[in-house]
């Protein structure tokens, strides 16, 4: 069996965290980007680009925020700084999804300047 593609992950992790109670059959995508951003954190970066571009409201970039961008930043700040801060000048979506992202207490006071200089500037965050 052949991996999912792109879409299909988007829409199953879409759709997943659209539907209340979530659909089990679709955990597998949960499961494919968590494992992704732990394991490989360049693929999962791509991966939430991707998954907030097809991001269809705000419940679900709450989602996305809370989970696996959450998780990139906290566990590879140095990382993903310049990246996070190039992606946030030009993509309001995804600024506005770093809204949702709790990373004050888990990385260092620099880095949440740099955040901090873009999030505070939307007006209605997540």
């Amino acid at each position: 069996m052949s991996p999912p593609t792109h879409k299909e992950v988007f829409d199953a992790w879409i759709e997943y965290h659209s539907k209340e109670p979530s659909s089990q059959s679709l955990f597998w995508a949960w499961e494919y980007i968590n494992e992704t951003v732990s394991s490989d954190p360049e693929s999962g970066w791509q991966l939430i680009l991707g998954l907030i571009q097809q991001c269809p409201n705000n419940w679900v970039l709450c989602n996305i925020a809370a989970g696996p961008l959450e998780d990139l930043l906290i566990g590879n700040p140095e990382r993903f700084i310049d990246r996070i801060e190039t992606q946030v000048r030009r993509d309001p979506k995804f600024r506005l999804c770093l809204t949702g992202v709790w990373y004050e207490k888990e990385i260092s006071e620099e880095i949440c300047q740099r955040i901090d200089k873009y999030t505070l500037t939307v007006e209605e965050p997540l």
